[in-house]
């Protein structure tokens, strides 16, 4: 259930409109929903299920760029799942960490021998992204 919405009256000579917008972790796919609506004397109906398309890709920022002791990758609120990647400019992996559950914000210590080009690589169940960043 993403949502409980009381009802605003039981007139049934006039309708009334709700909305709930969903919050949660939204990926490119489809999202299905479907309303419960329970009535005073406790009987239960079910609308049809809706299907809905999300094209919203998954934002990942990188800073500070130049990074030079640190890099702040922000994401979306990460699944058991998600993965951070960095290789150098060879394809050699020099870090890879999987990102705490509730959290949108993971710092990485770098090393000052790993100066160059970089690629940060993000992956979750659904997408990945590479970013290109600097270490000074």
């Amino acid at each position: 259930m993403l949502a409980k919405i009381s009802a605003i009256g039981n007139n049934l000579n006039t309708t009334e409109n709700y909305t709930y917008e969903d919050h949660s972790r939204i990926y490119q796919g489809i999202r299905y929903y479907r309303l419960k609506m329970v009535d005073e004397d406790g009987e239960i109906r079910y609308a049809d299920i809706v299907a809905l398309r999300y094209e919203a890709p998954v934002q990942v920022l990188l800073y500070p760029v130049p990074a030079v002791h640190h890099i702040v990758v922000q994401h979306p609120s990460a699944l058991e799942s998600d993965q951070i990647m960095i290789f150098n400019a060879e394809g050699r992996l020099i870090y890879s960490t999987r990102i705490n559950e509730e959290t949108n914000i993971t710092t990485i210590q770098l090393d000052e021998s790993d100066s160059g080009v970089h690629i940060l690589r993000y992956v979750s169940k659904h997408e990945s992204q590479s970013h290109i960043f600097l270490i000074q």
